[in-house]
């Protein structure tokens, strides 16, 4: 059942159980006055709050606030915005005027134009997404909104009659040579989906104003799902009056359960009790309240509030194609790519490979197929996420369950098989927001390379430790790179390359014992990461001001870029300049630290930053930068 959870009205205050800040779906959305929390108080006259763009969430969008005056503001990678009560905000990509609206917990598009509009500016930020994928979010570059200041003509999107006749304005706008303005229906069809997947997140409780009441006929078939950080689960109600739940558990020895049971529905008390069989093999049960808000499901058990979501019934066979990061509790997982055609390319630490004819697709579901004696898994596609996003149900050789993971979409594979030439001279970072540490790798063309890190802990005091530079040797082979260190420790890892990512499948590990011998470690077989390749940076978009977190010092750095090659760190003065596509900081006055940034790729806004010093290269602090 569900775990403790009193603290629920903050997590979607956050956005931690949907990645969406509350809101309505279709054209009431945030523009229609929804501006206090669910369930809240209004905020004080004044206060700072905070909005969220969507198509999918909108990273790297310009904003203009009516209280700022002329002050250029822009979105985060989860499309948040800031604005006050009754402040009309304007979106906008350079010269291109998207729309405006007053502030409110969600702006979508339908917002900030009328219905032909709308569907104008859903084409321009579909067709301008970075990574070329929607379904995942949708992230303006900076390349991209340099290029659109620039432009000689500024247009207002929302009010344009034929956008097919600027079509080449706006691609041009991209560095891709082959790309076109994504379809009026395709960009219709993917802004509905959103949506509709988002409906109801305005309601708290069964008790406020547009809670629905159910009936019994509508558990009949009905599955729900629910995400947040240390549970996943997934229920299916049958008409015969029984239910099956999978889960993640919450008890590391025994691991994932699944219970089955019966439920019965009293609509005039709109109380659900569930009874079962749990993973003690003691008899078990349940009763709350119940309700719905367009679709999401709120149960109220007494020990606090639990969101539950119904599927996606936008993603049919052609919707549920696509590229998904596939994560298990313990990080394993792998890189799945569904094809109309039903068939999957499955891409892990120990292999990757094609599987013909193994997709049957349903309403919101997709089961594969693996041939043979493997049983059937299961892929059920969630409403109320940020991005496209499937509960995934592995069931081992014996039919039983086994596990339960979450598949997001992701950028789609495009070079399966990298080589060296791939990855020479590149430089890319590893980026954990929740435990804040950066990992930058630099691969050198004499296959030489080295990492910067500040992802080292204290195993038992969880303290952390000082930063840090390994250095050694790289080669790929068939896909899988090896990274081997000065002492003859090694690591493999299968890659595959995206627009704006490495995909990275953990192989194997050698490393040394107590007697300085080699041994092979594989318990972290098939762990899945995405590490962000870099993009160039400019003299025009580099200019700005920036934090720079450096977890290992305990501090936040100011860096100010100014025009023609001077700048502040934290008020002490500096020069900058582009160097093959990175910015390089250095200071006076025979200091002898020298500062480097990177523009992470799949980030609207990402930047690693590391000082380094002559006299002593394995003097290191790595930190995150983000434009502010």
């Amino acid at each position: 059942m569900f775990e403790k959870n009193t603290l629920l009205r903050a997590l979607l205050a956050a956005g931690l159980t949907t990645g969406l800040a509350a809101c309505g779906g279709g054209s009431s959305g945030g523009g229609s006055g929804s501006e206090q929390p669910p369930g809240g108080e209004a905020p004080p006259a004044g206060a700072e709050m905070t909005g969220q763009f969507v198509d999918s969430p909108v990273g790297g969008l310009e904003y203009l606030r009516s209280n700022k005056g002329t002050e250029l503001y822009l979105t985060n990678d989860n499309g948040e915005f800031r604005y006050q009560e009754g402040e009309t905000v304007t979106f906008k990509i350079g010269q291109l005027t998207l729309g405006s609206a007053k502030g409110g917990a969600t702006i979508s598009p339908r917002d900030i134009a009328s219905e032909a509009g709308s569907i104008n500016v859903a084409r321009v930020l579909q067709t301008l997404d970075d990574d070329g994928d929607p379904t995942n979010g949708i992230t303006i570059s900076a390349d991209v909104r340099n290029k659109a200041a620039k432009v000689a003509t500024p247009r207002n999107i929302g009010e344009t009659l034929n956008l097919d006749d600027i079509a080449d304005d706006i691609t041009n706008l991209s560095s891709d040579e082959n790309l076109t303005l994504i379809s009026a229906e395709q960009a219709e069809a993917h802004l509905d989906e959103t949506l509709s997947s988002i409906s109801g997140l305005e309601v708290a409780s069964c008790s406020d104003e547009g809670a629905e009441q159910l009936s019994v006929s509508d558990f009949d078939g009905l599955t729900l799902g629910m995400i947040v950080e240390d549970e996943t689960l997934l229920f299916k109600f049958r008409s015969d009056g029984s239910f099956t739940e999978y889960n993640s558990g919450d008890n590391e020895t025994i691991g994932p359960v699944t219970w089955d049971g019966n439920w019965e529905y009293e609509a005039a008390t709109q109380r659900l009790t569930l009874e079962f069989i749990n993973e003690y093999d003691e008899q078990d049960g349940d009763e709350f309240r119940i309700c719905a808000a367009g679709n999401r499901v709120i149960a109220e058990p007494e020990d606090g509030v639990a969101y539950l979501y119904k599927l996606n019934d936008s993603v049919d066979e052609s919707r549920a194609a696509g590229t998904y990061l596939l994560q298990y509790p313990d990080e394993t997982g792998a890189i799945m790519t569904l094809k109309e055609n039903t068939d999957l390319d499955y891409f892990q630490g120990e292999d990757a490979f094609t599987a013909t004819n193994a997709l049957t697709f349903g309403t919101g579901t997709a089961k594969i197929a693996w041939g043979g004696e493997e049983p059937d898994d299961e892929l059920y596609f969630l409403s109320g996420q940020a991005t496209r996003t499937a509960l995934y149900l592995d069931f081992g050789e014996d039919g039983n369950f086994s596990r339960i993971g979450i598949a997001k979409s992701t950028a789609p594979i495009l070079n399966a098989l990298p080589d060296e030439s791939d990855l020479v001279g590149q430089t890319l970072v590893f980026r954990s927001d929740e435990k804040n540490y950066v990992v930058i790798f630099r691969f050198s063309e004499n296959n030489e390379y080295e990492d910067i890190y500040n992802d080292s802990f204290n195993r038992e005091t969880g303290e952390r430790n000082a930063a840090g530079v390994n250095r050694g040797t790289w080669g790929i082979t068939n896909g899988v790179l090896k990274l081997e260190e000065d002492n003859g420790e090694f690591e493999e890892l299968r890659v595959a390359l995206a627009k704006t990512q490495m995909y990275t499948g953990f192989l194997s590990e050698t490393v040394l014992d107590f007697n300085d011998e080699l041994f092979e470690l594989t318990d972290d077989q098939n762990r899945i990461e995405s590490i962000s390749l870099t993009k160039p940076l400019t003299n025009e978009t580099f200019v700005g001001t920036y934090s720079i977190d450096i977890p290992t010092e305990s501090q936040v750095e100011t860096l100010v870029i100014s025009q023609g090659g001077s700048c502040k760190y934290s008020e002490t003065g500096c020069n900058w300049s582009i160097v093959d596509g990175n910015a390089v900081i250095t200071f006076g006055n025979g200091r002898d630290e020298t500062g480097y940034v990177w523009q992470m790729a799949n980030r609207a806004n990402g930047y690693a930053f590391v000082m380094t010093r002559e006299s002593n290269p394995d003097d290191v602090e790595p930190g995150y930068m983000t434009r502010n």
